[in-house]
């Protein structure tokens, strides 16, 4: 998780101001910026996350491992690849992600 101290000029103004008493939670959806602070007596601000495995951390993992393989992978691209429809076909011939799944290496 990234936990930085923003500026306060930097940050929007807030949009909404909540007082929780004991036993009260607030739900508040990842990436929106916050702040707790308690009034007179002490409080616990507890944080739980769930963390998930997106598209593209599947894509990343699967390149990766395909380029311990594939020495192309690792290659310089040449000058004016996107302009070409050389890499939609490089990419075809060189990644198989399935290739990872089926040896072990991405859990399915």
């Amino acid at each position: 998780m990234n936990q930085q101290q923003l500026p306060e000029e930097k940050l929007p103004k807030p949009i909404q101001e909540v007082i929780l008493n004991a036993g009260d939670l607030l739900y508040i959806p990842s990436g929106y910026v916050h702040e707790a602070l308690t009034s007179e007596s002490s409080s616990l601000h507890l944080t739980v996350g769930i963390n998930v495995y997106r598209w593209i951390d599947l894509l990343s993992t699967a390149l990766i491992l395909a380029s311990e393989q594939n020495i192309s992978l690792r290659k310089y691209l040449p000058i004016g690849f996107l302009k070409s429809n050389n890499c939609v076909k490089f990419l075809k011939q060189n990644v198989d992600s399935s290739a990872a799944v089926s040896e072990g290496r991405i859990a399915d």
